[in-house]
């Protein structure tokens, strides 16, 4: 998972997600609806509760953040605020190590 260590961190999120989404993705975060967490060969999953449940996968693409959200706005290719929570999850997992 250093890759992916490498590729994502709290600027990376912002710039990504735009204000509104992080802030969204923030408050859904520290919320708890992230579950499932884990490492996948190399790619995080995670499990998403919002109106229905959403799934998002992170991973690192030669040194770049990749990532996907089955939500309505994931579909659309944007870095939403699903994927902000499960890379805050992400973070913060690191950072306890």
């Amino acid at each position: 998972m250093s890759s992916l260590s490498k590729a994502m961190n709290d600027a990376v999120i912002r710039r990504l997600a735009g204000d509104r989404a992080y802030q969204r993705g923030h408050d859904y975060y520290h919320g708890g609806p992230v579950e499932g967490l884990e490492d996948q060969a190399g790619r995080l999953c995670a499990t998403v509760r919002g109106n229905q449940a959403y799934t998002v996968a992170l991973c690192a693409d030669e040194g770049v953040l990749d990532y996907s959200c089955d939500c309505p706005m994931g579909v659309d290719g944007v870095f939403c605020k699903h994927c902000v929570a499960a890379a805050l999850g992400f973070l913060a997992e690191i950072l306890r190590l």
